[in-house]
């Protein structure tokens, strides 16, 4: 298993569109206020634009920034992925998933394209990576199923709330970065590190939070 990583400003845009409406955060966000300062509709064209404008700017070159990304990536990923492997007791389906930069500040995936995009947050650019593929290992184990009986809800709740036994399992990696999370997730988040520690187990976890919001 292994994430690749680059940039393609053609991209840009299906981020942007993807991400606009947010189930985790239902204001625009200051990249998306700062886009609709300079244009009136946000299409393929505006979107080019701005981000050139954007990277000009602020001087910002997106080839030198994957290359510091993978970088600082690369030491820590097969450590977790073989943990994560052992934690869900199971391997992601396919050998590769895509990791795209943007400069949004929000970030869409797709678990069918096997891709997602992460920001340029230099401090935490390895916790967003870890944050997005415990996403994937959701899904293609439980996630997917919960999803179809209980609805869309249950299920970003859950996925987004797992994230915190990142900070349990992965703090080695983290060096000092907290998976913090949404303020709507907090009980939910501190429910389920209670559940992990009497269990040690994450299905038993999942399953113990399912009841607690169903």
């Amino acid at each position: 298993m292994k994430v690749e990583f680059a940039y393609d400003i053609n991209r840009e845009f299906k981020n942007f569109k993807n991400s606009f409406k947010s189930v985790n955060h239902p204001n625009q966000s200051p990249r998306q206020k700062e886009f609709f300062s300079f244009f009136p509709e946000l299409n393929e064209e505006n979107s080019k634009k701005f981000v050139e404008g954007y990277l000009k700017r602020n001087k910002i070159d997106m080839s030198a920034n994957v290359k510091i990304i993978e970088k600082n990536w690369r030491p820590v990923e097969r450590k977790f992925f073989d943990r994560a492997e052992k934690i869900f007791r199971k391997k992601l389906p396919n050998e590769k998933i895509m990791v795209w930069l943007t400069i949004h500040d929000r970030c869409s995936y797709s678990f069918e394209r096997n891709e997602f995009f992460i920001h340029l947050h230099f401090p935490a650019v390895n916790k967003t990576i870890m944050h997005e593929l415990w996403h994937f290992y959701f899904y293609h184990t439980v996630g997917k199923k919960i999803s179809d009986d209980f609805g869309p809800k249950i299920f970003n709740d859950i996925k987004e709330a797992l994230t915190v036994l990142l900070n349990i399992e992965f703090s080695d990696i983290l060096m000092g970065v907290e998976d913090k999370g949404y303020p709507q997730h907090t009980e939910l988040r501190k429910q389920i590190v209670q559940l992990y520690k009497e269990s040690n187990d994450i299905y038993k976890t999942i399953e113990g939070t399912l009841k607690v919001i169903i």
